[in-house]
């Protein structure tokens, strides 16, 4: 068996921090990921310490397109939001056999370092 996987480019991205007890359904945070020329839409979710992660696990959507689920710690919130504000370009992956998924960013030279 082949593993299928989802792999693109990032283009736009929105963030959310949630008050209250309980977050959203237990999230302090989210980020969604939208890419281009595709209708497909990632959801990643952080949660505090002490909670269950739930399985990363892929949805389809009203329309019969893909929404990806990602859980993480809450601590990595701001590593995930720092990747998308500073790198470019910046990728998506998800394994359908494994529900893997990850955030990177693209090959840059070394010592490439910032524009000023």
């Amino acid at each position: 068996m082949t593993d299928e996987t989802f792999s693109e480019r990032v283009l736009k991205y929105g963030a959310f921090l949630y008050g209250g007890p309980d977050g959203n359904n237990g999230a302090n945070a989210t980020i969604w990921l939208r890419f281009e020329d595709s209708p497909v839409f990632v959801w990643l979710r952080f949660y505090p310490i002490g909670y269950s992660l739930p399985p990363n696990y892929e949805a389809e959507s009203s329309g019969g397109d893909s929404i990806y689920y990602v859980s993480y710690r809450a601590s990595e919130y701001n590593k995930v939001l720092d990747l998308l504000r500073n790198e470019s370009p910046v990728f998506f992956y998800w394994n359908d056999e494994t529900e893997v998924a990850y955030v990177r960013c693209g090959a840059e030279d070394v010592g490439e370092g910032e524009d000023d």
